[in-house]
């Protein structure tokens, strides 16, 4: 009787250790399945990578497209399509993309500071300064000096001087190092023919960054508009020692030498 009970039991038993096994072995293809799958979306990912290294635009379209195939919710490849159509003005294209992005990663800064670029591009002003305002604001984003000089080049379109100011104040309060930023602030001061702080910001510019060229030649004019000749005309000496003849400043930086009186 005791064999009988213990046949059945050790049957039982052995065949759910099968169909345990089984099951595993189905889940180790599935997870290897995946794993293949993720290796693939990698590999189209990394040659789109490449191929934007080499300007290759459609040829890194072509490999984003596939590596989305087959993960439709990888958010760096809808990044990275939405970076390649923007650099081919699909604006549309572009923006579909960086929402898929918000989709999946709602606080993502740097999504959020692109979305703000596309709209800028297609004239849609305001909602670029809101999605630049946003990305600010997002917890997460390390680079927010981006979208401070974003917010900026938008109210100066916009002709909001005095924001556009404020904003690009705040970049380089964030990075104290963030040049172009400083460089556009500079060339605020020179618009509004504000001469001495020109000055000071180009001055300030280049003891961060000595080796920046067109710093001189920008230094160079705002003297030329305080009326102090002798340090213009150092500073296009300066220029045109470091520059070649095909530099796009370099022709002007000769004319106004000359009519200086200084010698090209």
């Amino acid at each position: 009787m005791a064999d009988e009970a213990v046949g059945p039991a050790r049957r039982f038993l052995g065949a759910a250790l099968a169909a345990c096994v089984l099951l595993l072995a189905a889940g180790c293809a599935t997870e290897a399945k995946r794993a293949e799958q993720k290796g693939n979306v990698d590999y189209h990912y990394s040659l789109g990578m490449a191929a934007l290294e080499d300007n290759n635009l459609q040829g890194a379209l072509v490999e984003f497209r596939a590596a989305r195939k087959l993960d439709r919710d990888d958010p760096k490849v809808l990044f990275a399509l939405g970076h390649t159509a923007f650099r081919l003005e699909d604006y549309a294209g572009a923006e579909q993309a960086m929402l898929g992005v918000l989709k999946i990663k709602p606080d993502d800064g740097d999504a959020i500071n692109y979305l703000g670029n596309i709209y800028e591009q297609q004239g849609r002003l305001d909602e670029a300064v809101a999605q630049f305002k946003k990305a600010i604001a997002a917890p997460t984003y390390a680079t927010p000096n981006f979208a401070y000089r974003n917010l900026a080049r938008v109210y100066l379109t916009q002709g909001r001087t005095a924001d556009a100011e404020t904003a690009l104040a705040a970049a380089i309060r964030r990075v104290p190092e963030y040049y172009p930023a400083r460089a556009d602030l500079a060339k605020i001061y020179m618009d509004t023919q504000r001469w001495s702080q020109a000055v000071e910001a180009w001055r300030a510019l280049l003891d961060l960054i000595p080796d920046l060229e067109d710093a001189h030649y920008y230094l160079a004019e705002s003297y030329v508009g305080l009326g102090d000749t002798d340090n213009a005309r150092r500073e296009l000496t300066t220029f045109l020692a470091t520059v070649g003849a095909e530099h796009p400043l370099a022709k002007d930086a000769r004319n106004l030498l000359k009519k200086l009186g200084g010698t090209p």
